[in-house]
């Protein structure tokens, strides 16, 4: 792994995402032009990007008031951070991240040194993803940016580019909480899961690669997104929304049933991206039924390679469903 002098590294293998964080906050696949380079066949030949961390921190530290974001931060963007203020302009700009970091001092004073060790993962996100091209020798792979937003994003994508909101992954056991709603609480994570999260959005430009189109049902997008977790486990072993699995799981039957009763609307405001409206129970639960609609789609496939591909093209959500046989009783 080689070091640049803008703090970016070359990596094996690459990239994943609400986040849901976690949750992916609703990534899109059809962004437009990107600025932050293109696809490779050869995952040595895509990068992890992480200079938008230091000069963060370097506005953090003149001030952290809109303006030093604007000249210090947004003024020297990577062209992953000029992408991401593109696709999430009204949580990523100068007055956003003066407001977080002004609400939530302590927080972000306690994530400094473990954002600033983000880069380190890198060995750990070559070896999975590694794992990722020998388990499916069709991926394609895009260059990484860690970047700091303002807790909206833990990940996303555009065409061609994963990026991470880096200041949802710095807890630890000390980390003060008490400036954090529910929400947060559920979805901040170690900087240990940044490979997980980016193995998930790996699995988003897999499936805007591939073509899948989801629609616009809840069935759909719930598929979309379970589906990232789902392949993203396979490889890394880890979900990123364990706390999702461990509610649903006890309760599988009941959800289900709810869910199929508006599935094949287009309301998600219940299932998916709810963060802090969900009441009574996690949010983003519309992750855990298109995880486990994934999960008993591949349990029956006797070709596992083809079982992947056809989970990244789906084309029909419903007949997905139908040929998963998911039906908890």
């Amino acid at each position: 792994m080689r070091l640049s002098n803008h703090t970016t590294l070359r990596i094996l293998s690459i990239v994943a995402v609400s986040i849901a964080l976690y949750s992916c906050s609703n990534p899109q696949f059809s962004l437009g032009p990107s600025q932050a380079g293109t696809l490779h066949i050869d995952p040595t030949n895509a990068r992890i990007v992480s200079s938008d961390i230091v000069n963060f921190w370097a506005a953090f530290d003149a001030g952290a008031k809109a303006s030093d974001f604007e000249t210090l931060y947004f003024g020297k963007a990577s062209n992953g951070l000029k992408d991401f203020v593109r696709v999430r302009a009204s949580s990523v700009n100068p007055t956003s991240l003066a407001n977080v970091v002004r609400t939530k001092p302590r927080y972000f004073a306690s994530i400094r040194p473990f954002t600033l060790q983000a880069p380190s993962v890198g060995t750990e996100v070559q070896r999975l993803f590694a794992k990722f091209k020998r388990m499916f020798p069709d991926a394609v792979f895009s260059d990484v940016y860690l970047m700091m937003g303002s807790m909206a994003t833990g990940g996303t994508i555009t065409n061609n580019s994963i990026l991470i909101g880096t200041e949802l992954f710095g807890r630890d056991a000390s980390t003060p909480t008490e400036e954090l709603g529910d929400w947060h609480k559920a979805v901040t994570k170690p900087i240990s899961d940044l490979p997980v999260i980016i193995a998930h959005e790996l699995i988003h430009i897999e499936q805007a690669h591939f073509g899948m189109n989801y629609g616009n049902t809840l069935l759909g997008k719930a598929l979309q997104e379970g589906s990232a977790d789902f392949v993203a486990e396979l490889f890394t072993e880890k979900n990123i929304n364990q706390h999702l699995k461990e509610y649903g799981n006890p309760r599988q039957k009941e959800l289900w049933q709810e869910f199929s009763r508006e599935m094949n609307g287009t309301d998600i405001s219940k299932w998916l991206y709810n963060a802090n409206a969900s009441v009574g129970r996690p949010a983003d639960l519309g992750y855990y039924i298109g995880y486990k609609i994934t999960e008993a789609y591949y349990a029956k496939a006797t070709d596992k390679h083809k079982a992947l591909r056809e989970i990244m093209s789906m084309k029909n959500p419903q007949e997905f469903l139908t040929q998963s046989g998911y039906n908890p009783q």
